[in-house]
């Protein structure tokens, strides 16, 4: 027997004796699919070391200095109702700027070159743009802030759906796909009119046009979201017009990268899935745990049995093993998983520290006795040595997704071995 196989059959003996002593009366290994072909002992799925799981509430998370604006919004019985807005700073791009005489305003446009879509975003949404009333400063925003805003709104597109791969033609030029939206003449004439001395310099400006709001309207349930790139050359307030000495001018008004841009999301749980979950007694297990990004929710994980653990072995490999709900698995096809999460641990005071460099969130797809699992696999190996050694006494950690994105996926913590969350950890005796 060559040294792997031998440390791989203390591994069993050793797990073997000490759940014996721990009173279980079957051993711990009944089923040798647990078994791999790498070796590798999984623990997770006995009764002995269990894996409780919880739904919580996320706070806000921080969303400001963003390169995509997030707008779209959506709603179904798993995750209740989402909104994704944003806020931006237009500047000017020169100096003193004059128009010239006799202006006209031929139109107004605000326009976004299309970075990337989440979701269907087949349903048609209704979407407003409001001018801000108040300045964003060069503060931390998260996906809760809110900036105050005149009203009525300065433009609005009614059955917004994003072409994310047409091209778009403009005065006879083509565009990579973008979304543009008719803003009013009031709001045209404003810009265009504008005493000099507002035009004077980017920070005068600034006082002048505050911003703009970009949101999808309340009651337009979607299905999807679109992030717009904020700092493209395509992007900004296209302002069209001719004076007394030539005809078909433009003037762009770009996002500020000196400026701000801020996300916004606003999650709606009630009578949804997640609600449930989240008023469920604190003691009992949570066994469905839609996580969504963006200020939404997490998932909380514990060993009760981690620290039962003999304190005399040396680990080799410890992995957790993150399953997808197959009950809700139809949603995936149109809020796709997403390739990686995250997992940080809770210290003593119950803070989310991210400093055990967990590897490998990545999503993976198996074939388990003919069942086709989707899952993430997170290597836990440094965390387990150090809680082993007494560094970490906490032995809860937190599943998210740490974007303002809109992302989501569906944990599942069955009683089916496939789709149960489970620790996989190889050790060798010392």
């Amino acid at each position: 027997m060559n040294k792997r196989l031998s440390n791989i059959a203390v591994s069993v003996l050793l797990a073997a004796i000490f759940f014996g002593v721990a009173g279980c009366k079957d051993p711990v290994i009944t089923d040798s699919s647990l078994l791999t072909g790498d070796d590798e002992l999984l623990l997770g799925t006995s009764d002995t070391i269990s894996v409780n799981s919880y739904l919580l509430r996320e706070n806000p998370i921080r969303s400001n200095g963003v390169g995509g604006g997030i707008l779209g919004s959506s709603s179904d019985p798993v995750a209740g109702t989402s909104r994704g807005s944003f806020y931006a700073n237009f500047r000017t791009t020169t100096n003193n700027i004059n128009f010239g005489e006799n202006l006209q305003l031929d139109s107004v446009v605000l326009a976004f070159r299309y970075r990337a879509k989440y979701g269907k975003f087949t349903q048609p949404v209704g979407i407003s743009v409001y001018e801000l009333s108040e300045t964003i400063n060069t503060n931390e925003y998260f996906t809760n802030s809110n900036f105050g805003v005149q009203v009525p709104p300065v433009g609005q597109l009614s059955s917004f759906v994003p072409s994310t791969t047409d091209s778009t033609r403009v005065y006879g030029l083509t565009y990579a796909p973008q979304m543009r939206i008719r803003l009013s003449n009031d709001f045209g004439n404003k810009l265009l009119l504008a005493d000099t001395t507002k035009l004077a310099n980017p920070s005068l400006f600034l006082n002048y046009m505050k911003g703009l709001y970009i949101t999808t309207q309340t009651g337009t349930p979607g299905n999807g979201f679109v992030a717009l790139d904020l700092y493209s050359g395509q992007t900004g307030i296209l302002l069209y017009y001719r004076n007394s000495a030539k005809d078909s001018l433009v003037y762009n008004f770009p996002i500020s990268s000196t400026g701000q841009t801020v996300n916004r999301f606003e999650h709606s749980f009630t009578g949804s899935l997640i609600d449930n979950f989240l008023n469920n007694n604190p003691s009992e297990n949570d066994t469905i745990m839609p996580v969504l990004s963006a200020g939404g929710t997490k998932a909380k994980i514990t060993f009760p049995s981690l620290d039962s653990l003999p304190k005399n072995i040396a680990v080799n490999k410890a992995e957790i093993i993150l399953p997808l709900s197959k009950i809700y698995s139809q949603y995936d096809s149109i809020f796709t998983p997403p390739s990686k999460i995250s997992l940080v641990r809770l210290d003593n005071s119950g803070t989310e520290v991210d400093d055990t460099g967990f590897a490998n969130g990545n999503l993976e797809t198996v074939t388990i006795n003919g069942e086709i699992v989707k899952r993430y696999r997170i290597n836990i190996t440094l965390y387990l040595q150090k809680f082993l050694k007494g560094t970490f006494q906490n032995n809860a950690l937190i599943i998210k997704n740490p974007d303002a994105n809109g992302e989501r996926f569906v944990l599942s913590n069955a009683t089916d071995k496939n789709h149960k969350i489970a620790l996989k950890i190889i050790y060798t005796k010392l």
